[in-house]
């Protein structure tokens, strides 16, 4: 694949002195954000701190730290949202948060309740299988998502035409629960431990806004590793042919099965939908949650 012509802004250096700085924080800041998330679940593991708590603290303090990291090293200023896109996306954050949430912590709860089958992995061996099972589930249900009745589902994820940190959850609420149940409900059905399942969901979610986050970062050959912004942007673009990238946490799924695009600097010309005008406007949300019923009553 060729590259495209970008459409990205920079932001002006400050001075010729920060250049080394601003590119060190380009590099590091990403890892950062995923070596400090690491540390905390690992001190909740050693301590025994109840994992619940520790990832909703967790899952907060990121969202703060995305925040002012889209504020101060934002990738395209145009795509921070107006108050309009604030309200909306801030509507689903609270109803596919919590469905979300619901349909990975709940089967890891359900699993610890009822005491289903332990297939007595080690926790080091255990935990990035988990992550690598997961990640695995919601590729393929996120890839199916972009063909047939699933795409009007889907497609209303893709509808805006921005990517930022506050519209990872604007998606349809049959979506949220679906993407839920592919990365949660195998780890339960082979055994996982819950504390296994929990952490997992929560590698799982903290990426999923990682990825969508409107900052100017380059993760270089960690970007042969795992996702990052600059590989979800180009997931979101209107070039049919470049928007691959379908898991979340890793690009083993996406190597594995030909649907990687991974060119450092590489960016796409526009986000959004190939035809828009096949969906509700992006602000429309009772529109865009009524969609894939209305419109499949109609054909």
């Amino acid at each position: 694949m060729e590259s495209i012509t970008s459409t990205h802004s920079s932001i002006p250096l400050p001075a010729k002195t920060n250049f080394r700085g601003r590119a060190l924080a380009r590099y590091l800041t990403y890892p950062a954000v995923l070596v400090v998330n690491a540390a905390l679940i690992g001190w909740a593991v050693v301590t025994g701190a109840p994992l619940e708590g520790v990832t909703m603290a967790g899952l907060l303090g990121t969202l703060a730290v995305l925040f002012v990291l889209e504020r101060t090293m934002p990738y395209e200023r145009e795509w921070h949202p107006s108050w309009r896109e604030a309200l909306r996306d801030f509507f689903y954050f609270g109803l596919n948060g919590g469905m979300d949430a619901v349909a990975k912590m709940g089967i890891a709860f359900a699993v610890a309740t009822i005491g289903a089958w332990d297939n007595s992995l080690p926790f080091a061996a255990a935990l990035p299988l988990a992550i690598l099972i997961s990640d695995f589930g919601g590729y393929w249900m996120h890839r199916w998502g972009h063909l047939g009745w699933l795409w009007k589902v889907h497609g209303v994820h893709h509808t805006p035409d921005k990517v930022n940190t506050w519209n990872n959850n604007t998606i349809h609420f049959v979506n949220s629960i679906y993407s839920g149940l592919a990365k949660t409900l195998p780890l339960a059905l082979l055994g996982f431990d819950p504390a296994v399942i929990i952490i997992a969901a929560y590698a799982s979610t903290i990426q999923s806004y990682a990825v969508h986050a409107n900052i100017d970062v380059d993760l270089g050959w960690l970007g042969y590793l795992i996702m990052g912004p600059v590989h979800h942007r180009l997931h979101h673009s209107t070039v049919v042919e470049e928007a691959g990238n379908f898991a979340s946490a890793t690009t083993i799924w996406d190597i594995a099965f030909g649907t990687f695009v991974y060119e450092p600097g590489r960016a796409p010309a526009m986000v959004g939908v190939v035809e828009p005008e096949k969906f509700p406007a992006p602000l429309d949300v009772v529109g865009n949650q009524l969609h894939p019923f209305i419109d499949q009553a109609r054909s």
